[in-house]
């Protein structure tokens, strides 16, 4: 465990575990490194493990305005921080677009990227529709309680995307405000989007799952036929398929790993 402090002085928590190449693990909007609790686990014996709290998130700072490129120059300055020049990127959600303008700003760094339902446009407005879609059943909760409400229309193996959602609750508790803020960060995405969608080049495992109500329509997702691209659709699972389905995602991503 320890912290770092960026260049406009937040404090970013992160922890450090493992042994082997470097594999920096991105958590999703509003999520926090417990989110990772799972698969670290699993893959700490071969990697060298970097998790941290996003700004804005878990025991990290959480100032009251920020951007994207606020989350993109902390990734730098992690990596930076820890001395690694070059590394795998394995991200979820907001952190698999992170990841995504890492590896288009400062492709040196990045070995592969897997990204698992991180979704250029829908992401950003997603749950709002969501509670609109189901607004008789969400009307006058927070986003926090509307999304226990909605739990089974974001993933499918709901059993174990709970017990993943309450260990990331119980590490961190996110306020209506932290939230908001996280949100309107998000937004700014937009600004990226035109320069920096499908610009990269590494090696890239996208993982989606076939319940996830957040999913692009396939106009707008990666181009899954380009060669660095490696496209799988999850049959059982929603937004969260690396727990939803973890012991598939662990052969893939080692077979992935192993075909770089």
């Amino acid at each position: 465990m320890g912290d770092f402090t960026t260049k406009d002085r937040r404090r970013i928590h992160l922890k450090k575990m493992g042994q082997g190449v470097p594999l920096v693990l991105i958590h999703d909007l509003y999520g926090n490194i417990a989110s990772f609790d799972a698969l670290a686990e699993r893959l700490k014996p071969h990697f060298t493990l970097i998790c941290y709290d996003l700004r804005g998130h878990g025991r990290s700072s959480k100032p009251n305005h920020y951007e994207m490129s606020n989350h993109l120059q902390d990734l730098v300055s992690l990596l930076d921080h820890l001395q690694i020049k070059k590394a795998h990127f394995l991200g979820h959600g907001m952190g698999g677009i992170i990841a995504s303008l890492l590896a288009c700003e400062a492709s040196d760094y990045v070995q592969s990227l897997t990204l698992i339902g991180a979704y250029d446009n829908n992401i950003v407005n997603g749950m709002a529709h969501l509670m609109n879609e189901h607004r008789e059943m969400t009307k006058g909760f927070t986003r926090l309680e509307a999304t226990l409400v909605l739990f089974p229309y974001i993933y499918h193996n709901k059993k174990a995307a709970l017990k993943w959602y309450q260990q990331q609750r119980i590490y961190s508790y996110e306020t209506e405000n932290d939230m908001a803020v996280a949100t309107r960060a998000l937004h700014t995405y937009q600004e990226y989007q035109k320069e920096y969608v499908n610009k990269f080049t590494v090696p890239t495992l996208v993982i989606e799952g076939a319940f996830d109500p957040f999913r692009n329509n396939p106009a707008q997702r990666p181009d899954v036929n380009a060669r660095h691209i490696d496209y799988k659709e999850y049959k059982h699972s929603g937004h969260a398929p690396h727990i939803e389905e973890i012991e598939k995602f662990l052969v893939d991503f080692e077979t992935f790993i192993k075909n770089i």
